[in-house]
């Protein structure tokens, strides 16, 4: 990051530390993810009147005034470093327990658990490129009063993945710790695609999120790779052909096979509160072949 940013960066995280209402900062979040939104890594320059007069003033708080043309890459970060400092602060005010997130933000949460108690909001990280990474927030309510927050990346060690999930399920546990089996994936390139899957449970001893089991695979095309079947036998489905992004279905296969003509298929089947493999085949061709 150029110098210039930085020093701008460090200006905006001194002037937002000031102690502000939970109204105050979720207006702010508003207002920065609404400009955030329309902000574009392409424009040459970003003319200061076209951004809202709302915008201008959390960024020109106690500053400077912003020159008449601003390059869109230190606009975008800047966005991102108020995003990042608010969500913490909104995360972290003593008042936000009071409150349903969705009832706090006009931004609504990308998702949501059946239970009310995960939370998800993910943005786009705008950096114009063909891997189209995600800036996500997490937030989790234990019915133990246990909060855990995850913001944009800001724990090394944690389970939640970095570019989001698409989908969440509840699943079945009379141990009575919760389990949600979480579904995302990320275009490294316009081709490339990444899937993953990961179950977690939170552990009510220790108090945080531990991973009973967990699958990624990574494939061309635009087709999804992982698909979860919500029925009595709670099933999770692979499908992806074997290419230069992944070993394939066998990976101790002997003899050589081309790229993208062996199909390969995995089902997993929910017991005992986690996720077996179940069946595993290969093939050539698109159909699935019928049993003998």
């Amino acid at each position: 990051m150029k110098r210039k940013n930085l020093v701008f960066l460090l200006f905006l995280f001194v002037n937002h530390s000031k102690a502000q209402t939970i109204n105050q900062i979720a207006n702010d979040l508003d207002v920065v993810l609404e400009s955030y939104g329309s902000l574009s890594p392409f424009s040459e320059v970003i003319r200061r009147d076209s951004l809202s007069l709302d915008f201008l003033e959390i960024l020109e708080k106690s500053s400077a005034r912003l020159p008449d043309s601003i390059d869109p890459w230190l606009l975008i970060e800047s966005a991102q470093f108020l995003m990042d400092s608010l969500f913490y602060k909104l995360f972290y005010h003593p008042d936000f327990l009071n409150h349903r997130p969705e009832d706090v933000l006009n931004t609504q949460p990308t998702l949501v658990s059946s239970d009310g108690r995960f939370y998800q909001y993910s943005f786009d990280e705008n950096t114009g490129g063909s891997y189209r990474s995600r800036i996500v927030y997490y937030h989790y309510r234990a019915a133990d009063g246990t909060v855990l927050n995850h913001v944009n990346k800001s724990d090394e060690n944690s389970f939640f993945a970095n570019d989001g999930y698409y989908e969440i399920h509840n699943l079945p546990d009379n141990l009575a710790k919760p389990r949600y089996l979480l579904i995302g994936g990320v275009f490294g390139c316009n081709t490339c695609l990444l899937e993953y899957i990961e179950l977690l449970r939170y552990d009510t001893t220790d108090k945080h999120f531990v991973s009973d089991f967990s699958l990624s695979i990574a494939d061309r095309g635009f087709g999804s790779l992982i698909s979860f079947q919500a029925d009595s036998d709670t099933n999770i489905t692979v499908n992806y052909f074997y290419s230069d992004l992944n070993e394939g279905c066998d990976c101790e296969l002997e003899e050589p096979v081309e790229y993208y003509q062996q199909k390969c298929y995995q089902l997993y089947r929910y017991k005992n509160f986690n996720f077996h493999l179940a069946e595993s085949r290969s093939w050539y061709g698109e159909n699935i072949p019928e049993d003998d």
